[in-house]
């Protein structure tokens, strides 16, 4: 552990280790913490609900309101030119700077690491002089990485460019808190097939397991309402934002930022996770609320969310014409639930959103389901 108390890689395997070994179970295979993949004895895990209620697990360290914390898992996407650089940098300098950013709240001064894989250094020290300028300060526990002045860095979707990445954490005395701009500049893989994608998740779960947050900037294609490539990249983020352009003329930067998914959005949090206006007006950044992201019925969204499976997984239905597409309902009901179909953290609140919005859609004929698979009617 560092002085500022964040824990080290070595340090976060050697905890892991002394709890195994605390709790009566096996250490040899810590690194399966990390991502890699073990035989799994049953026995070991954590099953009943007894269990569940008398294991101990850290207090959740909050960093930015209730959107960031030292395990989310997070995405910002935004067309190209929109601000999402701008509004990545102020998130770090807010959070390191110990300043609330617009109607977010700083809970403490986190150690954060920017990496930016696209801009020169001359554009990434003007970025940062503004960002600093605007908070009145330059903080001390906030660190900035151009991959121009890394060549030699490898993609993250590669082994060797998360170790290489670990070594630099590593070096800096571990941090709490990592933004990475942006998905394309920092991968290699191509981001519409999702096996290009499945090399970062044991990465990414690794830094959860150190209590690393993580904030992933990406664009968005031409629907600008959704990132860009697969959404199965989406299934293991906890929190992902959508920007797109707010007309303003009087505004540097002018943005309607809405959150398509919110794992750890509770009753008592929900204003944090509602969709808001964001501006950047006379060096200072504002923010204010918008008309609600949905005013579509339940029904509705859940049509335009099969539309998106379908044309993702674009399977032919067996028994219907050629050109008949559809996808299997367990799959359509992932994606209602991932892209927060109820707006519940329920479980069985989600299960009858989409029971209820499936009936609605087979009832008014709009769709079709049968023997597992479920498709549009033209």
């Amino acid at each position: 552990m560092t002085g500022d108390g964040v824990i080290t890689l070595d340090e976060a395997r050697r905890r892991e280790a002394e709890r195994l070994e605390a709790e009566g179970l096996p250490v040899s295979d810590v690194d399966s913490q990390y991502g890699q993949p073990t035989k799994v004895n049953h026995a070991d895990l954590c099953l009943t609900l007894d269990q569940w209620a008398a294991r101990k697990l850290p207090e959740r360290d909050f960093l930015l309101g209730s959107i960031f914390t030292t395990t989310t898992r997070a995405m910002l996407s935004a067309k190209t030119g929109l601000g999402k650089t701008h509004l990545g940098f102020a998130f770090g300098f807010s959070m390191t700077g110990g300043r609330d950013f617009c109607h977010w709240k700083v809970r403490r001064q986190p150690r954060v690491l920017i990496v930016d894989g696209e801009m020169s250094v001359e554009l990434v020290k003007e970025r940062l002089a503004d960002a600093e300028r605007r908070i009145g300060q330059r903080p001390e526990s906030l660190f900035m990485l151009c991959k121009e002045d890394a060549a030699n860095m490898p993609p993250l979707d590669t082994e060797e460019g998360q170790r290489w990445l670990d070594d630099l954490i590593e070096h800096l005395g571990g941090i709490d808190f990592l933004i990475l701009d942006n998905v394309m500049a920092l991968t290699s893989g191509d981001l519409k097939e999702e096996e290009s994608w499945r090399p970062v998740i044991p990465w990414m779960l690794s830094l959860t397991k150190r209590r690393i947050g993580q904030l992933w900037i990406n664009h968005t294609g031409h629907d600008a309402t959704r990132s860009y490539g697969t959404s199965t990249r989406e299934w293991q983020l906890d929190v992902v934002m959508i920007a797109e352009k707010v007309d303003d003329p009087d505004a540097d930067i002018a943005l309607k930022l809405t959150f398509t998914k919110a794992r750890q959005r509770r009753p008592e949090t929900r204003e944090d996770f509602e969709t808001v206006v964001l501006r950047l007006k006379d060096d200072a950044w504002t923010s204010e609320g918008a008309a609600p992201e949905r005013n579509r019925s339940q029904g509705d969204y859940a049509l335009d969310l099969l539309r998106r499976a379908i044309e993702e997984a674009d399977e032919q239905v067996p028994g219907e014409a050629a050109n008949v597409r559809g996808v299997s309902t367990e799959l359509w009901k992932k994606y209602c639930e991932t892209f927060d179909l109820s707006r519940s953290d329920n479980p069985s609140s989600r299960d009858k959103a989409f029971d209820r919005a499936r009936k609605k859609l087979l009832d008014k004929k709009t769709i079709r389901a049968k023997r597992g698979k479920v498709w549009i009617i033209q």
